[in-house]
């Protein structure tokens, strides 16, 4: 399954780790999100996905970015700028 970027806008794009052997590396997460520091959430289900999961901006609730409504209605919870959904097994 590919993994996405969704944007606040609730728009999709697809993504992919450079080596998709070994998943995503930090640095690539800080540039997707426009970040320093990433948290991951764990959403119920998301249907074609194994093993979801969404990586979120840790700091993201202390700027003035946006609420994501695509990524909070998958969590469950209050979700704020950009994410990435992805399988579990692409981040290590």
């Amino acid at each position: 399954m590919a993994s996405f970027i969704i944007k606040t806008d609730g728009s999709m794009t697809p993504c992919a780790p450079a080596n998709t052997k070994k998943g995503f590396t930090l640095c690539e997460l800080y540039a997707s999100l426009n970040c320093e520091m990433v948290e991951v959430v764990y959403p119920q289900k998301v249907q074609g996905f194994k093993s979801p999961i969404l990586i979120c901006d840790e700091e993201a609730l202390f700027s003035s970015k946006q609420i994501n409504t695509v990524a909070s209605f998958l969590a469950g919870t209050h979700i704020v700028g950009d994410v990435i959904l992805t399988e579990s097994k692409n981040l290590k």
